[in-house]
């Protein structure tokens, strides 16, 4: 029996670091769940050496993203969204940016739903 409990004790303490949080889609969690994100904006470039200053920017108020991979979720359906070419989100003001020519603001909160999470008005 004390075998079980240390095998048990030393999976706890390892899954956390190897991705078991992969599975969250926000609403699955409440706000004082035990994801831990960084306090530095989220960003990622889809066009390699885009100068931004060059492109339109829309800000979205978001709902339901708790951790890294939530904002992995909808940057993966972003970048299907033509005309898109960066985004940054904000972790304290849950606030995403896009850039992007010609951006289509019902199109990017059609991919923010589409991911699993909600666009405030």
């Amino acid at each position: 029996m004390r075998w079980i409990t240390i095998l048990l004790a030393g999976i706890f303490t390892i899954l956390p670091t190897v991705g078991i949080y992969a599975h969250c889609k926000g609403e699955k969690h409440e706000d004082s769940h035990a994801h831990t994100v960084s306090a530095a904006p989220y960003f990622s470039v889809f066009v390699e050496g885009a100068d931004l200053s060059s492109y339109d920017s829309e800000a979205f108020k978001l709902r339901g993203i708790m951790c890294q991979s939530c904002i992995k979720n909808v940057e993966k359906a972003l970048r299907k969204v033509d005309g898109v070419v960066a985004i940054r989100y904000h972790w304290e003001e849950k606030k995403l940016e896009v850039w992007g020519k010609d951006v289509n603001r019902e199109k990017i909160k059609e991919a923010v739903e589409s991911a699993g999470y909600s666009v405030e008005s």
